[in-house]
């Protein structure tokens, strides 16, 4: 499971540009991670919120800040962020602080501020690893309050996989072999073995050089009267 997890690790930094910046952390940690408009690639105007978002097998949100004139600065962390996030700062430049971190908090962080009805630009972009025993209930905490949060358990998915490889493996074995044995039957069938007539031969003479001699008769000579 772990293996799967930093494999997923790898290929989303493989895919990440220079800018992004990675983290380490152990488990029970804490890391902050900084939005700012200053630091965003294009300009945009009239911006209202601003989303961090996360990314390890699929996208989901950590939290939405948002800030409109006349009204007070929301921020709403998602599950299962709640009641370990912290946001310092304005929505223009902020401080965010995710505590007791977990494995499974590791991913691909991104800050998008956004426009209505369709402008959003991307500003910071981080990856965040974790290390630590995954488990499939984790109970975290930021300032007291505790909040299980429920994960999804990849052994079940992973001891399918290893089987059916193993069977793909084993199958493979048994044909290559049935290929084989196929393959020099119809050798021999094709191209049967010639009679080796000089063996024959050979065998032959010896047979008949190795019988024994018939032995002479003496006959006696009788005397004439």
């Amino acid at each position: 499971m772990m293996l799967l997890r930093w494999h997923a690790l790898l290929s989303l930094w493989l895919c990440a540009n220079a800018e992004t910046i990675v983290l380490y952390r152990e488990s029970g940690d804490g890391v902050t991670l900084r939005c700012s408009l200053a630091e965003c690639s294009s300009s945009i105007e009239g911006f209202s919120g601003m989303y961090l978002y996360k990314k390890f097998i699929v996208l989901e949100e950590v939290l939405y800040h948002s800030s409109k004139p006349g009204s007070p600065t929301v921020v709403t962390p998602r599950e299962p962020f709640k009641n370990r996030t912290q946001v310092d700062g304005t929505l223009q430049d902020q401080n965010i602080t995710i505590g007791n971190l977990t494995v499974h908090d590791s991913g691909f962080y991104s800050c998008v501020f956004i426009s209505f009805p369709e402008g959003k630009v991307k500003c910071n972009t981080y990856m965040l690893a974790v290390k630590g025993v995954p488990c499939d209930k984790d109970t975290t905490s930021i300032s007291g309050s505790a909040v299980k949060a429920e994960r999804p358990s990849l052994v079940l998915p992973v001891a399918v996989t290893c089987a059916v490889t193993t069977l793909v493996i084993l199958a493979c074995l048994l044909l290559k072999r049935l290929v084989k044995k196929w393959m020099r039957d119809c050798r021999r069938v094709r191209n049967p073995p010639e009679p080796n007539d000089y063996v024959y031969e050979v065998m032959t003479k010896e047979i008949v050089y190795s019988l024994p001699a018939p032995q002479q008769q003496h006959h006696r000579t009788v005397p004439s009267l």
